[in-house]
């Protein structure tokens, strides 16, 4: 049998011999029905694998409705979002380079709207040289995919040796190879996205001010009456509802950072400290001076990365 060579392979001389995928974060995480994602923007790319449950994604204007075995890869620097829709939601997410240049980044891969803009030179941009649109969604990949991603989870856990992560960027190449080589699936079409986004940003951007929602639907030609049951019809709860949520979200994240509870209370707008913790006891259980230097990592809009990836 004549020798394969593959340095003279044609393929060589595509996008192909160009990655190299780097592992940056990688986490899973399940969440109820209902529950929805605050809006963030992602410096590197993000692979994410759906095991169970339906997720609505959004990624910029474009909205993918994921069940258990389909995949997204979405691109860096574009607002993105999720709701868990119907059962118990599990998501597998890897962040990812293509290549090993420019350097990591952060260790938190990712920025909420209510914690400031994007710095320049934050986000890395997809290579020119990637050969695929994104974002990528592909419905069913494979079965193998459940498999790989155990594997890289695996790996991870016992990460002592270069071997371990060897084996970890290797499943993740196999799970990379998998969805690319699916069949893109297109974006769902969805009267009245844009306005749900718009409403969203909006409400997202800086928690310590009040709102004036009457404001932003006139910069949308529509009625407040409007905004808000289309944006409920969506998501589920009227905007004041969700920006409660935000705040009390964001509250709890300052005080597990070592935040007193009077300052956690100013920075997310609600300066009456009878009144937050009032909010703060009946959404999560306890009185805010009771998390204040905890850490919570169920509790974040988002699950925090594992440290040591």
């Amino acid at each position: 049998m004549e020798p394969f060579n593959l340095s003279s392979h044609p393929q060589r001389r595509t996008w192909l011999d160009q990655v190299r995928p780097r592992l940056n974060v990688v986490w899973r995480g399940t969440w109820q029905a209902g529950r929805v994602q605050a809006s963030r923007i992602c410096f590197d790319h993000e692979l994410v694998v759906f095991t169970s449950g339906t997720t609505r994604a959004v990624v910029g204007d474009l909205e993918f409705t994921c069940q258990a075995g389909d995949a997204l890869i979405q691109p860096p620097g574009v607002v993105q979002w999720s709701q868990a829709l119907n059962g118990q939601v599990e998501r597998c997410t890897f962040h990812f380079d293509w290549n090993h240049e420019p350097a990591p980044g952060p260790e938190v891969p990712y920025r909420f709207l209510d914690q400031g803009p994007v710095v320049p030179g934050e986000v890395k941009p997809t290579p020119p040289w990637v050969a695929v649109a994104l974002p990528w969604f592909v419905r069913g990949a494979d079965a193998r995919l459940p498999r790989l991603v155990a594997d890289v989870h695996r790996a991870l856990r016992v990460a002592t040796s270069a071997t371990a992560l060897l084996t970890a960027e290797a499943r993740f190449l196999e799970l990379l190879a998998i969805v690319l080589t699916g069949s893109a699936a297109p974006a769902a079409v969805t009267p009245g996205l844009a306005l749900v986004q718009a409403v969203k940003t909006a409400l997202e951007s800086d928690l310590s001010t009040d709102l004036d929602l009457a404001a932003v639907a006139d910069a949308h030609d529509v009625t407040r009456e409007h905004l808000t049951r289309a944006f409920a019809r969506r998501l589920g709860l009227p905007p004041v509802a969700y920006r409660t949520g935000l705040r009390l979200e964001a509250a709890r994240r300052l005080l597990a950072g070592g935040s007193t509870v009077a300052a956690a209370a100013l920075a997310v707008g609600l300066a009456d400290p009878r009144y937050f913790t009032r909010l703060y006891t009946k959404r999560f259980g306890v009185p805010p001076s009771r998390d204040a230097g905890n850490v919570h990592p169920g509790g974040s809009l988002q699950p925090r990365p594992r440290q040591g990836r």
